[in-house]
């Protein structure tokens, strides 16, 4: 289990897209949208992600702002989720406990 700053509550449930560059030909609809960082430039990804899992990042941050307005699992400054975590994985994202788990 990985731990950050959970931010917008709710438990998503999904495979891990780990994202390193956003571009718009990048599928994330259901996914766990796993980023280093986002930026104003990645809403039209995390629009359609289940949850969203991110390195660096605190309560006020544009991934911790966004994923409440989206109403979106969020946890933030989770270290090292991008080396972590694979595509693929089927993950379990507690947006009010701040945790990722590999789901069985």
């Amino acid at each position: 289990m990985l731990t950050g700053t959970g931010c917008c509550p709710g438990v998503g449930r999904g495979v891990a897209k780990v994202i390193r560059d956003p571009s718009s030909d990048l599928a994330v609809k259901g996914h766990v949208l796993v980023a280093s960082t986002t930026d104003p430039g990645w809403i039209f990804l995390m629009v359609s992600a289940a949850a969203l899992v991110v390195e660096r990042g605190n309560p006020l941050s544009h991934t911790a702002i966004i994923g409440r307005e989206l109403g979106l699992p969020t946890v933030v400054g989770v270290a090292g989720a991008t080396s972590l975590l694979r595509d693929g994985e089927v993950l379990e994202v507690d947006g009010a406990r701040g945790t990722v788990r590999r789901a069985c």
